[in-house]
């Protein structure tokens, strides 16, 4: 069955693997594509440019820088260097809170560039996967009636199978039984037979020669003297004479 099935499917499967071999085309563009993408974006995220947007202090930051340079221009250095590090700290927590906001936006756009390839990606599976199905449902469409031959044919094969089995046991018990009816009937013909007796015809119409008495041949005395102690020489008899006697003792007529 499947070498006779095989060269039918084999076309089909041939389509099946063309298909896939297209899809695996399509998502290493892809991939390709998105890779070249992400590393555009991390070479954007890491130039001067884009730091330039996060590095600017604040407007109080700004303030108290300048104020700290007023005071170096008026000499009062006992609260130069009180303020210098409160600037500092200042200036800390905003690189802080820039270096966090930068991180939080670097994630946001690859996030979006991600979803972008991912919206390409499940584009890309379903154009697949709709060419497969009608490629399935094609292929069960053409190959149903020949799977439902052969197993229509392979059913027909089992059946003969055991049909010829059953015919094999029974033609013991048939010809037993027409054994036994054949010696039924034989034995009954013969027992028949044996009691009917066969029928008698008059001796006129079974010959129609004279019905001449047997001739005797009269007993005569030997010429010579015969010695009382020798035995008498007696005449054997012939195997015609032997049949006929014992067929007239077991009661049939002959002609």
């Amino acid at each position: 069955m499947i070498i006779f099935i095989y060269p039918l499917t084999f076309s089909w499967d041939q389509q099946e693997y063309d298909i896939n071999e297209e899809r695996n085309v399509e998502h290493e563009s892809l991939n390709h594509r998105y890779a070249s993408a992400t590393q555009d974006l991390d070479t954007d995220w890491q130039s001067s440019k884009k730091r330039q947007l996060y590095n600017k202090p604040s407007s109080q930051l700004l303030n108290m820088r300048r104020m700290l340079q007023g005071m170096i221009k008026t000499k009062k250095f006992k609260d130069v260097e009180k303020l210098g590090e409160m600037i500092e700290a200042k200036e800390k927590e905003e690189s802080a809170l820039a270096a966090e906001k930068m991180q939080i936006d670097y994630s946001v756009a690859d996030n979006r560039l991600r979803d972008l390839y991912e919206t390409e990606r499940i584009a890309i599976e379903g154009k697949f996967e709709t060419k497969m199905n009608n490629l399935i449902r094609l292929r069960d469409t053409n190959l149903r009636p020949i799977i439902q031959r052969v197993e229509n044919l392979k059913k027909a094969k089992e059946e003969a199978i055991i049909n010829s089995k059953k015919v094999g046991c029974l033609e013991p018990t048939t010809k037993s039984r027409a054994i036994t009816s054949s010696k039924q009937s034989s034995r009954q013909s013969s027992r028949q037979s044996s009691r009917v007796s066969p029928a008698r015809v008059p001796a006129f119409l079974a010959t129609p020669k004279l019905n001449v008495p047997a001739f005797s041949p009269k007993k005569r005395k030997s010429i010579a003297t015969s010695n009382p102690a020798s035995p008498m020489i007696c005449r054997p008899q012939t195997r015609q004479s032997e049949t006929r006697s014992s067929l007239s003792s077991r009661g049939y007529s002959y002609r």
